[in-house]
């Protein structure tokens, strides 16, 4: 241990000191000394470190002086420890520690890549084990830094627009502290390095949730002149739909993923920023270039390409696996792990979840019993205030717009808010926004557990259409055991509300069948109305119009 602590830069000092031994007696030793720091589970703790030259083995022994400094708390009865302010955070004993995992500084690594106590598993202690020592195994994915992954570059195709160039915006000297620390830390990391570029780009400080801030480029200027990249996102609906619970779940978090991916080099003065520090430009992909959502969901796909008989979806850096049988999840975590490791991804370990019976995926819970809604977005809804402009009513729309799957006839009970969103309406709220605006809190409050869909069975779709606007349902089951897979709904136009009942009603089935198509394209389906609109609309003799398109699209 000596030895290889001096090899990597550590300075000792010699000083004689006295051990006490086993038995209790005393002697007086030759010993060097050096000040070291521990950094473990995210903390750094200083310690002044004593090294025996003539001892074998590569251990090294903590004190209570130790645990009380960091305020470690041992349970040694679960084999396990914990930070006293964490007390829910635990972390499994590790038998073996690695003397390579010091740094020249003098600065040890603590491997936290275990199972954590936190997470929402109910594992047994062999199954436990397993995950740890997976985990262990891959910890190199789960360490910052390293090189850009070699699978792709991003391209900033601006055809011949000339380069483009702002001032950059004011800050107060809070602000610029802090940009200066950011700048720091991009550097010190290889994201950006100063340059002398033809385009810059004004930054800016955005508040992070735990209240620290973080550099954002304003590259609308930028993104004005850059050719559309119009590689395909996935559609979160359809990855939540595709996402179906099971016995085992686990969820990867890639850390700043963006930053993984290199920027070609013929590009990097396109992303140039400029700021009261100078002008830098990105070595590494910024977030709020118009194409870096399909340069990286590219590089995603390339990855799952290559993960062959795993179930695993992906949206951006969101990655979740899927499997019934705890072994060939585990078999299917070690494939992913290989493979992010050929990409050279790391993975933000507080983050990832793993072998879990609920995950929260995409802003929803998927638990055994279907898709829920995430509370903590349901509370930051219950705290919006009454709207005061149409700015704010719109803000709030979009906002519910979220969980709209989850309410039944979402758009008729929105009917009021959404009016005032219209052209050339004047502000106004009355009796009728006020309660459109109580009953879409209130009706987040307990939403629905939206069930999986099961493709062995039929579905059945619910209409119903007022002279407003239309609603669906879309189910499985029969009697008491019916339960809800989505719910869909929408206003009507001006045009729509002059239709008859029955074409209403007509109209309130080609909306569900447009809606619900990924679910019931090519699968036996059952439509309960208040009326007949499908006999009606396929009895009309030579349809024409609207009334021949309708009559198409439900064939």
């Amino acid at each position: 241990m000596f030895n290889s602590l001096r090899e990597r830069g550590v300075d000792f000092q010699k000083m004689e000191v006295t051990m006490v031994l086993a038995d209790g007696s005393q002697t007086n030793m030759e010993a060097y000394t050096a000040p070291v720091s521990i950094d473990i589970e995210g903390r750094t703790v200083p310690i002044e470190m004593s090294a025996l030259p003539k001892t074998k083995g590569n251990r090294t022994l903590l004190g209570t002086d130790f645990l009380e400094k960091s305020g470690i708390v041992l349970d040694l009865k679960n084999k396990s420890w914990h930070f006293s302010d964490k007390p829910h955070h635990k972390i499994c004993f590790k038998e073996d520690i690695d003397v390579n995992s010091l740094q020249a500084a003098g600065s040890f690594i603590a491997n936290s890549c275990h199972l954590r106590e936190d997470e929402d598993t109910t594992l047994t202690p062999e199954q436990r084990v397993k995950i740890s020592y997976l985990l262990e195994k891959f910890d190199s994915i789960f360490k910052p830094g390293g090189d850009p992954t070699p699978y792709a570059e991003h391209h900033i195709n601006t055809g011949n627009s000339p380069p483009v160039a702002g001032p950059p915006y004011r800050m107060n000297p809070a602000k610029i502290e802090l940009l200066k620390k950011e700048l720091d830390s991009l550097l010190a990391d290889g994201i950006i390095e100063e340059c002398e570029s033809p385009y810059a780009s004004p930054v800016v400080l955005v508040p992070k949730p735990n209240g620290s801030m973080r550099l954002r480029v304003d590259f609308r200027k930028r993104n004005a002149t850059t050719i559309a990249d119009t590689y395909p996102l996935p559609r979160m609906d359809d990855l939540l739909t595709e996402a179906k619970s099971t016995a085992y779940m686990s969820t990867l978090d890639l850390k700043s993923g963006y930053h993984q991916i290199k920027v070609h080099e013929a590009d990097q003065d396109k992303t140039a920023f400029i700021c009261p520090f100078g002008t830098y430009k990105y070595l590494r992909m910024p977030f709020g270039l118009r194409n870096a959502p399909a340069t990286f969901q590219r590089l995603i796909d390339k990855f799952r390409a290559g993960l062959k008989n795993v179930f695993a979806l992906s949206y951006l850096d969101d990655i979740i696996i899927l499997l019934e049988t705890f072994d060939q999840h585990i078999n299917d975590l070690q494939i992913v792990f290989e493979r992010l490791s050929l990409f050279k991804l790391h993975a933000n370990r507080e983050k990832c979840h793993f072998a879990c019976d609920r995950v929260k995926y995409l802003g929803h819970w998927i638990t055994a019993n279907g898709i829920e809604v995430d509370q903590e977005k349901v509370s930051a809804i219950q705290k919006i205030p009454v709207p005061t402009n149409v700015k704010e009513a719109q803000s709030f729309l979009q906002t519910c717009s979220w969980f709209r799957r989850y309410v039944p006839y979402f758009a008729n009970i929105a009917r009021h808010l959404s009016n005032l969103t219209n052209k050339n309406v004047q502000w106004f709220w009355g009796p009728e926004q006020q309660e459109a605006f109580e009953t879409l809190r209130k009706s987040l409050i307990t939403p629905p557990v939206l069930k999986q869909p099961d493709g062995s069975k039929p579905f059945r779709i619910r209409t119903d259409a007022s002279s407003y606007a239309l609603g669906d349902v879309l189910t499985q089951g029969e009697g008491p055991e019916e339960h809800v897979i989505e719910y869909a709904s929408r206003l009507l136009i001006p045009a729509e509300r002059n239709y008859s009942t029955t074409e209403r009603e007509a109209l309130a089935v080609v909306l569900a069948l447009e809606k619900f198509r990924g679910y019931v394209e090519s699968q036996e389906i059952i439509i309960a109305s208040d009326h007949q609109p499908l006999k009606w609309l396929m009895s009309i003799k030579s349809p024409s119009g609207r009334l021949a398109r309708w009559a198409l699209q439900i064939q």
